[in-house]
């Protein structure tokens, strides 16, 4: 498989520098076809998409990237990175991985791009795949190298929150104590540094006040270790100068809230922690919540709705 890949990718660097111009019937020259370029996909160090010891990103299989508003299947290499061949050439490449992030070309909204509802755990010292949005550009290709280059770059920030106890937990929903969007359409913007990162839309009907990470899997649950678990929660990057309120909720269908005014700031592409919590949900409290496009985040006993996750 990877032959036939590399196969591909190789076919298409010869393309990325040729262009005909064919003859129709009777001499006429006719319109000249869509020339093609390779496009390789590079996460530099400033990255730590999966959280791993080399800090690269870790493409697997199926990962789709939208490049100028198409979505693409990525070939993966054997360096770790991965390439999108027949790409059409352009003056300028915009690259959004994963692919359903971007919303450019099916709104014309502000707020072009989509912050994920829900992110699903994946392990330990990780978070969900798809779960963090990136973004790379390019202005032609590289001469040097033959194709087109993109470096793409985190767009936000990891919330490292440690859990402790005896419990099986079914699922973690995050909300800034402000009242402000952590999630739904985003727009473009870009830290003290320079970087690109996402925020969310005020004004947007497609904006939520939640995160919700799933951790229910086939319905097994991450049971908590008693000297601590950890989850990896991507959020925006910015100040949370009011604090976080978190909600876990487990499979005995029992529920803790975290209402923490403690001030906190997200970095993009930094990992922030959080004092371990010992998770110890109200003894007496029972309810019931399922894992649907209704009532995804609901909560029965304190009467509010949930949300679907698309």
């Amino acid at each position: 498989m990877k032959k036939i890949q590399n196969l591909l990718i190789a076919g298409c660097l010869l393309l990325a520098g040729c262009s005909e111009t064919p003859e129709e019937a009777g001499g006429q020259t006719g319109a000249a076809p869509v020339k093609y370029v390779s496009l390789r996909l590079d996460a530099g160090a400033d990255t730590l998409a999966e959280l791993d010891d080399a800090l690269r990103v870790k493409f697997q299989p199926g990962d789709m990237i939208d490049i100028n508003g198409t979505a693409y299947e990525v070939f993966l290499l054997e360096d770790g990175t991965a390439a999108v061949p027949e790409v059409p050439e352009a003056d300028r490449y915009e690259a959004v991985f994963p692919s359903a992030c971007n919303f450019l070309q099916q709104t014309k909204e502000a707020a072009n791009f989509k912050l994920p509802l829900a992110q699903f755990h994946a392990g330990s010292g990780t978070f969900g795949r798809n779960a963090m949005p990136m973004y790379g550009e390019a202005t032609g290709i590289d001469e040097e190298k033959g194709y087109v280059n993109i470096r793409l770059r985190n767009m936000c920030g990891v919330l490292k929150l440690t859990l402790k106890g005896s419990a099986t937990i079914n699922s973690i929903l995050v909300e800034d104590r402000s009242g402000t969007p952590v999630s739904g359409y985003a727009t473009l913007g870009t830290d003290d540094a320079g970087n690109k990162i996402l925020v969310p839309g005020e004004t947007s009907s497609a904006r939520s006040y939640h995160l919700v990470m799933n951790c229910g899997g086939a319905g097994e649950g991450v049971t908590l270790s008693e000297n601590g678990t950890d989850f990896h929660i991507v959020m925006p990057a910015r100040e949370y100068a009011s604090g976080l309120k978190i909600r876990i909720t487990d499979r005995s269908h029992r529920a803790m809230t975290v209402d923490s005014p403690t001030p906190r700031t997200i970095k993009r592409n930094v990992v922030t922690e959080t004092p371990a919590i010992e998770y110890a949900p109200d003894a007496d409290l029972i309810f019931a919540e399922y894992f649907d496009a209704c009532v995804w985040g609901g909560d029965y006993v304190g009467n509010t709705k949930g949300y679907s996750p698309t």
